[in-house]
């Protein structure tokens, strides 16, 4: 079926958008930022393929993966494309060390990047095409999440999680493979058909499901959609604008177009978040709060009676009392002053969640919404407030979230935290050379040379 153009300007707009992508003209800026996120994203896949969600990922794909064509990430195992994006994916988000976007609440590095990446790999394509699909897959993972209303999509129980990063893997894809305008409305329409997920994620005790959820089923659906369609696979032309189409549904009535309006412009990986904490990204101000405060005193969990986090009514949800130790809020501000300091192996041990000491002071902290906050500028502010058993009160607003747009992390800080989770599992050496390769991608002839040095001896 023909592209109707006309009756279809923001499919037409996307179209444009990606077929150009390949060899759209990247600033400094916008390149070393999508480099920092490439960087993040693939040591959160390294690091991942060690904990649970990731074990099991790559031990699904070693007993019903097809043929070894691409590596999956922090093991030996090199499986078929589409399971290769599957496994990546979920050892990207198999903890909460990935990247974040606050408008479209969605992780794009965790789906976008290994979709990117099993490709190029197998494309052998450069490490310029390897940046400018990730860019172009932030754009779509992001842009069609914000189109629907997000925050209004996910209080319904949709996961936008899912959702963004299923179009964004699908563009990255389409980026790599290189299809021309005239494919794209076909990838959109096999990726609307199968837009889905429930924010029932939320009751993962083990956060298996939830690695999936976020960025595995996202990952390996955009692969498998983006290769179907440079196969010859067709659909129709207008499953985003058409009658029954995913705005209509998804939508509900919302104008999309304010979305698509810079896109080709003013690419959205600029506003995207680094974590410099390993949690929940609602849990990334009250720690930069409690950091604050301990520079400035030094906390004792005796002499604390008790302590109120404020945060945006629209996010607390997501961190109160939730049942995993790197979301639970009160759970992590009591971790750090037990324990001085918060690391990566603490916030991950799920056994401390009945730590006595941590348990003992954990029930003298409460979470409270508010609503000055939701719309508050820089957006996912937080307010620690500690009323000590001498009386006195120590309090921090933190407006300005480091790993933010409006307070980035340096290219010094993402490569430390890169090489701080990859060492684990690569050593060293091949973690320096990971880093080093990653903030030099433009530069790289053939991205499976960087896809090898993710692989380990170890199965």
């Amino acid at each position: 079926m023909a592209f109707e153009s006309r009756k279809n300007p923001i499919t037409e707009r996307i179209a444009a958008y990606l077929a150009e992508a390949p060899v759209m003209a990247l600033t400094q800026a916008v390149a070393d930022k999508a480099q920092h996120h490439i960087l993040d994203s693939v040591a959160a896949m390294v690091s991942g393929a060690a904990l649970e969600p990731g074990r099991l990922a790559i031990s699904y794909a070693r007993k019903y993966g097809g043929a070894p064509a691409a590596v999956v990430a922090g093991s030996a195992l090199r499986t078929d494309v589409v399971t290769a994006a599957l496994a990546n994916g979920m050892c990207a988000h198999a903890d909460e060390t990935d990247d974040f976007h606050v408008a479209s609440i969605t992780h794009p590095g965790s789906a976008v990047v290994p979709a990117a990446l099993v490709l190029a790999e197998v494309q052998n394509a450069s490490g310029a095409r390897f940046l400018r699909a990730t860019v172009a897959g932030y754009d779509l993972c992001c842009r069609m999440v914000m189109a629907v209303e997000a925050e209004r999509t996910f209080a319904e129980g949709r996961a936008t999680h899912g959702l963004g990063g299923l179009f964004g893997a699908a563009a990255a894809a389409a980026v790599v493979l290189g299809l021309k305008a005239e494919q794209i409305p076909h990838l959109l329409s096999y990726t609307a058909q199968q837009a889905s997920g429930l924010v029932c994620w939320r009751r993962d005790l083990r956060h298996v499901e939830k690695a999936f959820d976020f960025s595995g089923a996202a990952a390996r659906n955009g692969v498998q959609t983006a290769t179907m369609i440079a196969h010859g696979m067709t659909g129709v032309p207008d499953a985003l604008e058409g009658p029954l189409g995913f705005f209509a549904v998804f939508g509900r009535g919302a104008d999309p177009t304010p979305a698509w309006r810079d896109l080709g412009e003013r690419p959205i990986i600029l506003d995207a978040c680094i974590k410099k904490w390993c949690v929940g990204s609602p849990n990334q101000a009250p720690l930069d709060a409690l950091e604050a405060i301990s520079k400035e005193e030094r906390l004792e969990p005796e002499a604390i009676e008790a302590i109120t986090v404020r945060l945006p009514s629209n996010v607390i949800g997501i961190v109160d009392s939730g049942p995993m130790a790197n979301v639970n809020c009160q759970h992590l501000l009591a971790l750090h002053i037990v324990d001085g300091g918060l690391t990566f192996r603490s916030s991950h041990d799920q056994e401390r969640m009945s730590d006595p000491a941590v348990l003992a002071l954990r029930q003298r902290i409460r979470l409270e919404p508010d609503e000055s906050l939701a719309t508050a500028q820089p957006p996912r502010q937080g307010i620690v407030e500690i009323r000590l058993r001498d009386g006195r009160m120590l309090r921090h607003h933190a407006k300005v979230v480091r790993g933010t747009p409006h307070n980035p992390m340096t290219e010094d800080e993402v490569a430390a935290k890169a090489l701080d989770l990859m060492r684990p599992v690569l050593g060293y050496e091949r973690s320096r050379r990971v880093v080093d390769t990653v903030l030099r991608l433009e530069g790289l002839s053939n991205t499976a040379d960087l896809a090898r040095m993710l692989a380990t001896s170890r199965e």
